[in-house]
């Protein structure tokens, strides 16, 4: 190439080379309209790629970086393992709190909350971290007798079973569970 001569397009036009462009004046409305709407995105991937071969390819030999293209592989693989498994647990979740919804609520009708509605009016307050048993031996040493435990141990146990029992109690456990809890909360009516 001669000294001074520009490089690219380049015309010898009376004694001095110009830069020539032969782009058409339409090029660009019409890649425009002949591209797709997803073409950024094919940029970017193509400029990733681009990148990587450029480092993957360079002359680094020898040191730790050419290792690091190894590492990427698995990386990737497992963003989008995580990316899938994300959306079955979602969807796992979303029907697990269906399930839990319709288990909350049975045997949050148990007759036996009156009695813990009336102890609490009372001023016996349950400690978060006690049982409904630990809570009626506490109310039973700090009355010194007046509260029997003893008399709630079957009302407690059908209570338990209600609420926590897979298989629940029947029709004739749960009438004879409200009828314990009226004839205690009658025997305690002040």
């Amino acid at each position: 190439m001669p000294p001074g001569m520009p490089c690219g397009n380049s015309a010898y036009v009376n004694g001095v080379w110009q830069d020539f462009d032969t782009t058409p004046p339409s090029w660009f409305t019409v890649e425009q309209a002949a591209s797709s709407t997803l073409e950024p995105l094919y940029d970017i991937w193509s400029w990733i790629l681009f990148q990587y071969s450029q480092w993957r390819w360079s002359e680094r030999e020898g040191s730790w970086a050419k290792y690091l293209g190894w590492l990427l592989i698995p990386l990737i693989l497992l963003l989008v393992r995580r990316l899938y498994t994300r959306k079955r647990i979602k969807r796992s979740k979303g029907e697990k709190a269906e399930r839990l919804e319709v288990d909350t609520r049975s045997g949050m009708d148990s007759a036996f909350y009156l009695i813990e509605r009336k102890l609490l009016v009372h001023g016996y307050e349950r400690k978060p971290w006690e049982s409904l048993f630990k809570w009626f031996k506490r109310i039973e040493e700090e009355t010194s007798g007046d509260f029997s435990s003893e008399s709630l141990e079957a009302i407690l146990a059908l209570h338990y079973r209600y609420r926590f029992d897979p298989n629940g109690i029947t029709g004739e456990e749960r009438d004879r569970l409200g009828a314990l809890v009226q004839d205690w909360l009658a025997e305690r009516k002040n």
